[in-house]
């Protein structure tokens, strides 16, 4: 399907980078944000810029500029989700860049409450795909935005976890999981 973008090819996209050893026990080294305009488009972890952009080529022409901060208050907020403070995200995103049904996935998986769990063809069943839980699964897998488009919240029928496609894998979808069991109002709950 034709991905049309409501930025230009000549978009200038930010690159930007942010440490976060200091967080104990997490997984996680640092973050690489791609904003548009209009959003972040996509969210990396323990990888480098080149490797974030590389990712992307298939899909985005873009020249890239890297500044010193995003022009959202991104890294704070996952600052914030890290420690334990925030079990939820206010930044605006730019998704544009993918398929509608890809779009309509990632909206309803952002949707599900920090805590809770949804299967796969819960999701597309949200979505009026009822019979589409593979395609849902293949659409969550090109996630861009990890931990703020929670695909970490997304579990097999029987509530067991199934991939995950960032470093670490299954085990950094139970770490996800189990942290936001921390998180106040975050208790984990299965919704099949």
């Amino acid at each position: 399907m034709q991905r049309t973008p409501h930025f230009s090819a000549g978009s200038r996209l930010t690159l930007t980078h942010w440490d976060c050893h200091f967080v104990t026990g997490s997984p996680f080294r640092n973050f690489w944000a791609v904003c548009t305009p209009d959003g972040l488009a996509a969210l990396a972890y323990n990888t480098t810029g080149e490797a974030v952009l590389d990712l992307l080529s298939d899909d985005l022409r873009f020249s890239v500029s890297r500044q010193g901060s995003p022009p959202w208050p991104i890294f704070a907020q996952l600052q914030e989700y890290l420690t334990g403070t925030r079990s939820g995200f206010e930044i605006p995103l730019d998704l544009s860049w993918m398929t509608p049904f890809q779009q309509r996935v990632l909206q309803a998986v952002s949707e599900i409450p920090c805590g809770q769990t949804a299967a796969y063809s819960r999701i597309a069943q949200s979505i009026g795909r009822p019979a589409a839980a593979r395609a849902v699964g293949a659409a969550n897998g090109r996630n861009p935005i990890a931990i703020m488009v929670p695909c970490h919240r997304l579990v097999g029928a029987d509530g067991s976890l199934r991939g995950y496609r960032g470093e670490g894998g299954i085990q950094t979808k139970a770490w996800l999981l189990s942290h936001e069991q921390q998180i106040p109002g975050g208790h984990l709950r299965y919704t099949g």
